[in-house]
């Protein structure tokens, strides 16, 4: 009977758990998948914050050409302020340019999203130095 007890007990005493290079390697693999997982998740971001201030623009130009359909030929900040929910985080700035009317956009967050610009009839444009709305803003819609 002794001698099972004392072969059982040197068996628990060889089990001393992970070696320190396997606990390396672990630690390795994990920080390869995080080293090409984090760029993936802040481009995926990016990419959601640029589609949320492009839907804000397409709305608020929509409330927008209402306000003036409805009104005098002018946007009526209260009126399109009433109408509008813009995204948290992002700024719609309508500015006049004679009778016509150009939103910019942009997410405040800083993660790098663009600047995005909508002018009447010509769809939704990321803004350079050949695109943009001339003047400032008549109003801003946080």
């Amino acid at each position: 009977m002794e001698h099972i007890t004392r072969s059982a007990s040197r068996a628990r005493g060889r089990d001393h758990g992970f070696t320190l290079v396997e606990l390396l390697v672990v630690i390795v693999i994990i920080g390869i998948l995080a080293a090409i997982a984090i760029p993936i998740l802040v481009s995926q971001r990016r990419t959601a914050l640029d589609a949320a201030v492009k839907s804000d623009l397409r709305n608020v130009a929509v409330v927008v050409e209402a306000s003036r359909t409805e009104g005098d030929g002018t946007a009526e900040e209260s009126t399109v302020r009433a109408e509008m929910r813009i995204t948290r985080g992002t700024t719609v700035e309508v500015v006049r340019d004679g009778d016509a009317y150009c939103l910019r956009g942009w997410s405040d967050t800083g993660v790098g999203s663009n600047t995005w610009v909508s002018e009447a009839g010509g769809g939704i444009v990321r803004q350079s130095a050949a695109t943009g709305c001339a003047g400032a803003a008549e109003f801003a819609l946080p």
